[in-house]
């Protein structure tokens, strides 16, 4: 399995690097050997995460007495992450071929399935965060995330678009790209 043969060390530079917005080193060292391992277990590390965090704000609104344990957060998380960790990028790797990427054959998929995966690295750290039951402030974490994983998500596919694609094509795909 090719794309689950990685180091702990190379997943912790990945993820290092995924959590700096806009950081132009990930790129070139996913590109080198693209994986899906870490993106794996940052999707199910994100899904235990918000299960335990969601349950631990509950516990500290609701109190011992009230407080009841809630699993739907399980399936609904997974169907969720997993969905936008695979439908997006299979829908960004289509759009990079529609618009002519000439990306290496056979990895393009895997690709954009990993740069998404570990784009969510920024929500892992803030999932637990989030257990701190002030509206206001979970919204300002949640926002960090979103506006990191997004930074990242555009660096990172800026290196393709501007590699790749012409300047109209380059602007029709990234604009494609962001309204996603």
């Amino acid at each position: 399995m090719p794309f689950f043969d990685v180091s702990s060390r190379d997943v912790g530079l990945r993820l290092g690097h995924s959590l700096i917005p806009f950081n132009p080193r990930f790129h070139p060292l996913y590109n080198a050997k693209p994986d899906l391992y870490g993106p794996f277990w940052i999707l199910t590390s994100l899904i235990a995460s918000l299960f335990i965090a969601g349950n631990l704000s509950r516990y500290i609104r609701l109190g011992k007495n009230k407080f009841e344990y809630n699993f739907t957060v399980i399936p609904i998380a997974a169907g969720v992450l997993y969905g936008i960790g695979l439908g997006l990028p299979l829908l960004i790797s289509s759009l990079l071929k529609w618009f002519g990427n000439n990306v290496r054959e056979g990895t393009p998929v895997v690709s954009a399935i990993g740069i998404y995966g570990y784009s969510f690295s920024s929500f892992l750290l803030v999932s637990m965060l989030c257990a701190i039951p002030i509206d206001w402030l979970q919204w300002l974490f949640i926002s960090y995330a979103a506006l990191t994983s997004i930074g990242f998500i555009i660096s990172t596919y800026w290196t393709e678009f501007s590699d790749n694609l012409e300047p109209t094509k380059r602007l029709i795909a990234i604009t494609l790209v962001c309204s996603v």
